[in-house]
């Protein structure tokens, strides 16, 4: 993990040269590394790049800033964005994992996780934060946050949906199979950035 972090600084170091440089595809993958390696900061300079060079007036992205034209970006920007809010797998949810400080309060709707579970909805506003999961199967997982869970409480469905806190600070919660949970969070210590 470490090398892969110093070969992606190094791949930064190249695009900030550039102001982002060609070929949104590479900024893509890099965006989708930094954000498997929680780096919130690194994760946000390559979605500001993306979002604001890469795109022609008419709605049409570019392989280059503002030339040639490519459509990589049209699924890899959201995919970098979405990674960002809302990271997966079987057995597991990580809400937030590399917020950026600059998205202080947003939300998200419709994202859909590993081991058949949607985040209907993740709405948070500093460390407070509320998210409504569908799961299409019965199952436990564990529910994570950057810094631990400081409090966790059922808003909406089955009150027994709440296991026992984790190692690491997160949360154990029962999904029944087609049911919406709403959850209202209280991030235990909210370190936006890296």
């Amino acid at each position: 993990c470490q090398a892969f972090q110093v070969a992606a600084e190094k791949r930064m170091a190249f695009r900030r040269q550039e102001n982002g440089g060609e070929m949104a595809f590479g900024l893509v993958q890099l965006g989708l590394c930094a954000t498997s390696l929680r780096d919130a900061e690194m994760s946000y300079e390559i979605v500001d790049w993306l979002a604001n060079d890469y795109w022609r007036p008419n709605m049409v992205t570019t392989h280059n800033p503002k030339s040639l034209f490519n459509t990589d970006l049209c699924g890899g920007l959201p995919a970098i964005i979405i990674k960002m809010l809302v990271a997966s797998q079987p057995g597991w949810i990580e809400l937030l994992p590399a917020l950026p400080k600059e998205w202080p309060t947003g939300r998200i709707e419709g994202v859909c996780c590993r081991g058949q579970i949607e985040v209907r909805s993740l709405a948070w506003n500093g460390n407070q934060l509320t998210v409504t999961l569908r799961s299409g199967v019965a199952q436990k997982i564990q529910l994570r946050l950057p810094g631990g869970i400081q409090s966790i409480e059922v808003k909406q469905g089955p009150r027994s949906t709440l296991g026992k806190p984790t190692e690491g600070g997160g949360q154990v919660v029962t999904l029944p199979a087609g049911h919406e949970v709403t959850f209202a969070i209280v991030q235990a210590k909210r370190t936006p950035g890296k």
